[in-house]
C-alpha cells in the first residue's frame, strides 16, 4: 500500500463515520447522547465532520487532491440541487 491508498482509505472511513453519526441522530435525535457523558449525536456529527476535514487537509498537503479545484460554482450548484429535491420531497408529503 502506498501513501495515496492509505489516505484514501482513511477518507472512506471518515465518510462512513459521518454516515454512522447521522444515522444515530435520525434514530435517537440530535440532542440525545450517551448516558453519563455530555456527548450528543449533534456533537458527534460535528466531531466526525472535523475528522473528515482533517483527512481532506492531509490529502491536500500531500498533493493528492487540490481543494482549490472545487469551485464555488460547483458548491452552489449542489446547494441548489439539495433545495430542489427537498422541495420535491415536501410536495410529495414526505418532508
Amino acid at each position: 500500500m502506498n501513501k495515496e491508498q492509505y489516505l484514501l482509505i482513511q477518507l472512506m472511513e471518515e465518510c462512513a463515520e459521518v454516515q454512522q453519526a447521522c444515522a444515530k441522530a435520525l434514530r435517537f435525535g440530535l440532542d440525545e447522547g450517551y448516558p453519563g457523558t455530555v456527548r450528543t449525536n449533534k456533537s458527534d456529527i460535528l466531531k466526525e465532520i472535523a475528522d473528515l476535514t482533517g483527512v481532506i487537509r492531509v490529502l491536500e498537503y500531500a498533493g493528492i487532491i487540490n481543494g482549490e479545484d472545487v469551485s464555488e460554482n460547483a458548491i452552489a450548484s449542489k446547494e441548489r440541487v439539495v433545495y430542489k429535491y427537498m422541495q420535491i420531497s415536501k410536495s410529495l408529503g414526505i418532508l
